[in-house]
């Protein structure tokens, strides 16, 4: 089955990580998932209607390749948000984090249905480590955004709302119990390897 429950093992030939280890009714979780699924087409949704009811008279259509780029720069480069150092060093952090733990969570997806790609070996290894990494440097910008926000308080910054801090907690904290399950995993895995060279 495709959620069939799958035990926490240790002793693996080559290092490797087995997905949805020791978690009963996996199939919840992709139930679930649809909720804030949800929550996001419809924001969307709402943000394009806002934009939709904002054209003007004057059409947008011309310079399409250069728009195309100045969109991709300042999305994926952070470019306006890093005039504010240390903030948008911190934004990027954040951003790219996410970014990079989204492509992994669709990786590890694939592999564990579809056994692509191959995340097995040193390639895991190397993998899994690049991953942790941004995900610690996702944390720390965080971290710096709340200080800047609820600290230091900017006068930019003065339409402070209480959703603001519980969207800033929750993504903490959706890093920080990451680490955890992870530990927890690492450390199930310890208990059943006969040796720490195998343990992933």
């Amino acid at each position: 089955m495709v959620f069939a429950f799958r035990p926490l093992e240790g002793g693996y030939e080559i290092p490797m990580r087995v997905v949805g280890a020791n978690i009963y009714y996996e199939w919840l979780i992709y139930i679930f998932m649809l909720i804030p699924i949800g929550f996001f087409i419809y924001g969307v949704l709402k943000r394009v209607r806002v934009w939709l009811l904002a054209r003007g008279e004057t059409s947008r259509d011309d310079k399409l390749l250069a728009r195309s780029l100045n969109f991709l720069v300042n999305t994926f480069a952070q470019k306006q948000v890093l005039r504010k150092t240390t903030a948008g060093v911190s934004h990027f952090f954040l951003f790219w984090g996410f970014v990079v733990l989204f492509i992994a969570t669709i990786f590890f997806a694939a592999w564990d249905k579809i056994g692509f790609p191959r995340l097995v070996g040193s390639f895991y290894v190397n993998f899994s480590a690049f991953i942790d990494i941004m995900g610690f440097l996702a944390m720390i910008g965080i971290l710096v955004l709340a200080v800047i926000r609820y600290i230091q308080r900017p006068g930019r910054l003065n339409d402070t709302q209480p959703l603001d801090g519980w969207i800033l907690f929750l993504i903490a904290a959706i890093l920080f119990t990451g680490y955890i399950v992870e530990g927890l995993r690492i450390a199930g895995q310890i208990q059943l390897s006969a040796t720490f060279a195998q343990i992933d």
